[in-house]
């Protein structure tokens, strides 16, 4: 039958019950273009054999505002038509939470009430998750039977000793402007999250993934955590109660800005309290195939991260970092878990090791850093150009007798340069992807 598509057969691993102290890598990474094709992604299970795979936003780049649940599926199925993206989503275990481009639009949050309903509905359709923490409450809980509900799909689970809280933070969150703060999430979601962090004593690590970047001075519309400043001030102190008074254990996965940044928690604390530390360590990984930034090609692009960023502005990168959770069997050894962060398959760019109580207090300002604007193979091509343009313009100027027409004759080969190169990038950017 022509209308049926053949899938990748897909395989997982069941972990030994929670508590059960074990050892296990997760893969993490986000920001991949629809559809996208590459050979590293092949790597990714092969080198490391992750448990599970979390993809922390932008699964596709369809922005779509349709309340058409089929234009989701279709979207979908783009993405897992991948030969070797479909492979790697099947390959272990997925844990999904959406960001802007794959909830409804770039820099959308949840005003859309009918296009939201469709994309929670279509989320829960397409993506095997955990039971979604929402579903708990009285509105929902009447629904008994297995249709999707139009309810915010942030969830937990829990992999031997280590719990994993996943956050929506697009489909309830108000953008902030000059005359309103904004918020992230729902009061409930709030509450919620908060329970969980007060829980936190009951595991080697606790890993948040929260879609949108934590670091960052507060800014009014901005699309990050910054531009929720009174929300991410709030969450920081209840962190220092509660994580920070305890096992100081929490971990935070993030993605969205397409680089690979680490920071060790100086500039992960918004607490303004100096009783409990309320840094935690964040690893920022991406893109897992999409460009760095093109504001960072030409001028400087400044992140607050201590160590990074790590990414090539304006050029497709392929990016994804593995967290190995090293929880020896024996009761009470010290849990540690180590970062590695891998750029184009297998070539390292970030290795971390954390053990024990892993959090911190911030630093009066936040550390920074600033990505590379070209590949060393890019920045060749480039002089390269510059000298056989510069040759050119001599030749031109030394046999032409009229100096304009040399001077057009070169004005001519720079435009010709940039339009040939143009097309060149076009034609590779398509074709990998």
């Amino acid at each position: 039958d022509s209308n049926n598509v053949v899938w990748n057969v897909g395989s997982f691993r069941t972990p030994a019950p929670e508590g059960t102290r074990m050892s296990f890598k997760v893969a993490t990474s986000g920001c991949s273009l629809t559809g996208a094709d590459s050979p590293f992604f092949d790597d990714i299970h092969k080198n490391h054999d992750p448990f599970l795979f979390i993809n922390a936003g932008d699964f596709h780049y369809e922005d779509i505002m349709s309340t058409n649940i089929e234009d989701r599926v279709a979207a979908f199925d783009r993405v897992m038509g991948s030969a070797s993206l479909g492979r790697l989503y099947s390959s272990q275990a997925m844990s999904y939470i959406w960001d802007d481009h794959d909830w409804i639009g770039n820099n959308q949050d949840g005003s859309d009430l009918e296009a939201g309903e469709a994309a929670k509905l279509g989320y829960q359709l397409l993506f095997p998750h955990y039971e979604l923490a929402a579903l708990s409450n009285t509105t929902a809980a009447q629904n008994k039977s297995s249709q999707p509900v139009n309810v915010a799909p942030y969830q937990a689970f829990t992999i031997g000793t280590v719990r994993f809280i996943i956050l929506d933070l697009r489909s309830e969150s108000k953008n902030s402007n000059e005359t309103f703060e904004g918020s992230i999430y729902s009061t409930q979601q709030e509450e919620w999250l908060r329970a969980e962090l007060d829980n936190s004593n009951n595991y080697d690590f606790v890993v948040m993934v929260s879609s949108r970047p934590w670091t960052g001075p507060a800014s009014r519309g901005d699309d990050k955590w910054s531009g929720f400043a009174n929300d991410r001030r709030n969450l920081s102190k209840w962190i220092a109660s509660t994580v920070g008074a305890g096992k100081q254990n929490l971990l935070v996965v993030s993605s969205d800005n397409h680089m690979v940044a680490y920071d060790d928690g100086s500039s992960t604390d918004f607490s303004n309290q100096d009783v409990n530390p309320a840094g935690f360590p964040l690893i920022h990984s991406g893109p897992l195939a999409n460009v760095g930034s093109f504001k960072g090609v030409f001028s400087t692009r400044e992140s607050f991260f201590t160590d990074g960023c790590h990414t090539v502005n304006g050029e497709l990168n392929y990016q994804y970092s593995i967290l190995d959770f090293q929880i020896s069997e024996t009761k009470g050894a010290e849990p540690c878990v180590e970062i590695s962060s891998y750029r184009d398959g297998n070539t390292l760019i970030l290795s971390k090791k954390l053990c024990g109580k892993i959090m911190r207090g911030g630093t009066d300002e936040e550390d920074t850093c600033t990505s590379l604007s070209f590949t060393t193979t890019s920045t060749g091509l480039l002089i390269t150009s510059g000298v056989f343009i510069s040759l050119f313009m001599v030749l031109s100027f030394w046999k032409l007798e009229s100096r304009c027409e040399a001077i057009f004759l070169t004005l001519l080969d720079i435009v010709f340069y940039f339009v040939t190169a143009g097309f060149v990038a076009a034609g590779g950017f398509f074709f990998f992807n």
